[in-house]
């Protein structure tokens, strides 16, 4: 019988390697969804302040500064317009009054009448004091008799002096005093050029506050 033929041998087919899977994103394999790190496009988005943007306004520049002045040596009458003036302009005025000696006068004290007045007179020229006169006028000096008048005391008590030196025992010296005023107010720059301007030769007149 004859041999039979060998079998042929079929090699078996090498196993396929297993599929390979398809990468995922990192987010995924954390466990991490996309669609919320990802906007979408259909998203509300909040909308924009509707409120008017800032303007920058500079602040009000403050108010003038009121500072004291004062004007000194007034007569009645400037005391007066300038007092009035500043009041227009709605300020408060301080007014003050003071008496100063203007001058100094030598003199021998009225006497009781006319006729008394001339035999005095007539004893001064006698002793030789030849400057001098009765005073007519009205008033608390009527009569006394006028021996000089001077603008410093010391030039008056020096004719004193040399009155007495020929006998003259009476006389004396007198101070003639003189009324003036002061006004004080708080006010701006402007506003003093503005009162200074309405009240003639009161400028001169502006000195330093006094206790203000």
């Amino acid at each position: 019988m004859p041999p039979s033929a060998p079998a042929e041998v079929v090699a078996a087919p090498e196993p396929s390697p297993p599929p390979v899977a398809e990468a995922q994103p990192a987010t995924e394999e954390a466990g991490i969804s996309t669609a919320a790190s990802t906007p979408d496009s259909d998203a509300l988005v909040a909308p924009a302040s509707t409120a008017a943007p800032a303007t920058d306004v500079p602040p009000a520049p403050p108010p003038p500064a009121l500072v004291c002045q004062a004007w000194a040596g007034l007569s009645e009458e400037e005391a007066n317009a300038l007092t009035r003036r500043l009041r227009r302009g709605g300020f408060e005025a301080e007014r003050r009054r003071s008496e100063t000696p203007a001058s100094w006068w030598v003199r021998v004290p009225p006497q009781g009448s006319r006729d008394q007045a001339e035999r005095r007179a007539q004893e001064l020229r006698d002793l030789g004091v030849k400057d001098l006169f009765i005073v007519q006028e009205a008033g608390p000096s009527q009569y006394a008799i006028s021996l000089g008048l001077f603008k410093t005391e010391a030039r008056a008590q020096q004719l004193l002096g040399q009155l007495r030196t020929r006998g003259v025992r009476n006389a004396g010296v007198e101070a003639r005093m003189s009324t003036s005023y002061l006004i004080q107010a708080r006010l701006t720059d402007e506003s003093v050029r503005a009162v200074e301007a309405d009240v003639r030769g009161i400028s001169a007149r502006r000195t330093a506050c006094n206790g203000r």
